[in-house]
């Protein structure tokens, strides 16, 4: 080991060039390649980590599909409730809307004594002129049934009004008067059929 600047230059001298080009060359490139090492250390590092955030993502995703099968087949079963309401809703046949009353009257145990139609009348709401049919129902059952008889009904019309009601003997036999009025067919009232 030179012990001083002196010494150092002595030894250097014996050394040849192209040793000082060989060593200086050796020295650049592992630490050119000791760099580039590094570099590829932390990109493999996060890599890794990306892959994994990745995996946790698509794990949360699949957990999510199934939601998005239910909710496809919820939209279906409501676009096959649309297109029934909207039959029902432009239908204008009074044996229609009986058969939506019987239907109705089956499914909560309701007993129907009587069933008559009025004639139909036009109704205008909202710029809109409905085709008003009115229904006098005569019926026997628990007051429970009663309820959920119109409660049914109201589900399968789409615009339905309990004009009256009047229920005898409340209970496990109880008897109900009702006016029912569906609102059908509506159309545009233009602004001179407005004016009249």
């Amino acid at each position: 080991m030179p012990k001083n600047t002196q010494d150092l230059r002595y030894l250097l001298s014996g050394l040849k060039v192209w040793g000082v080009v060989a060593v200086l060359s050796a020295l650049v490139i592992t630490g050119f390649y000791g760099l580039q090492g590094y570099r590829y250390w932390n990109a493999w590092s996060g890599e890794k980590s990306m892959a994994k955030e990745v995996q946790r993502i698509n794990t949360k995703l699949s957990r999510e599909i199934p939601e998005v099968a239910s909710t496809e087949t919820n939209r279906v079963r409501q676009e096959e409730r649309l297109e029934d309401m909207q039959s029902s809703y432009f239908q204008s046949s009074v044996g229609d809307i009986m058969k939506t009353v019987s239907a109705a009257a089956r499914k909560t145990n309701v007993e129907l004594s009587s069933l008559s139609a009025g004639d139909p009348i036009y109704e205008p709401v909202g710029g809109l002129e409905y085709k008003v049919q009115g229904l006098t129902v005569t019926a026997e059952a628990p007051t429970q049934n009663l309820y959920q008889f119109i409660e049914r009904l109201s589900n399968s019309m789409p615009v339905m009004e309990v004009a009256a009601i009047t229920i005898g003997n409340p209970g496990e036999k109880a008897t109900a008067q009702m006016q029912l009025a569906f609102y059908l067919s509506p159309r545009l009232v233009t602004e001179e059929e407005g004016a009249d």
